[in-house]
């Protein structure tokens, strides 16, 4: 009997985590944003909030620039993507500045409106946000093509949800 019960207790709490915020994949994007945004109200986030030494001082051309907009958190700033010695780079300005979140990634996406959890599906992974400020780096691959992509997100991957954006022209 006693096992019984310890494999019950085993797999009604399998899965579960200390967040309540589990599931939000399933959940529609408005009630995932909600929740989140309740969450965070409590929790700070894991992202740094430090100055990136080795970007600060990055200079190349500007092939296309947008400002960020809010989809769940605010966001301040610019990016862009920059040229430099034949590569390309996603430059987030010096006075970005972004709520702060948890596992939040930097993705390239085709839309020029504001993205939805297809958009980042289809999009193109650049990496995990450096800070919350400042101005950071991000490579874009040789074989992508730029031009197929409108706006720089930055989503929380732990939570499914897209935190801000910039329409890049």
């Amino acid at each position: 009997m006693k096992y019984v019960l310890l494999l019950l207790v085993v797999v009604l709490t399998a899965g579960c985590t200390e967040s309540s915020v589990t599931g939000m994949s399933s959940l529609r994007l408005s009630d995932a944003i909600e929740q989140v945004q309740g969450y965070m109200e409590t929790h700070p986030g894991d992202t740094p909030n430090i100055v990136i030494e080795e970007d600060k001082d990055f200079i190349g051309f500007v092939q296309k620039t947008g400002t960020f907009k809010r989809v769940a958190f605010d966001a301040a700033g610019a990016a862009g993507i920059v040229e430099k010695n034949e590569s390309y780079y996603v430059v987030f300005s010096n006075n970005f500045l972004a709520a702060n979140g948890y596992d939040l990634g930097v993705y390239l996406v085709r839309s020029v409106n504001s993205p939805n959890r297809g958009d980042i599906e289809r999009g193109l992974t650049l990496g995990s946000l450096k800070s919350i400020n400042g101005t950071q780096v991000y490579p874009i691959p040789y074989y992508v093509n730029i031009h197929e992509f409108n706006s720089v997100v930055i989503h929380s991957r732990e939570f499914n949800v897209p935190w801000s954006y910039a329409t890049l022209e």
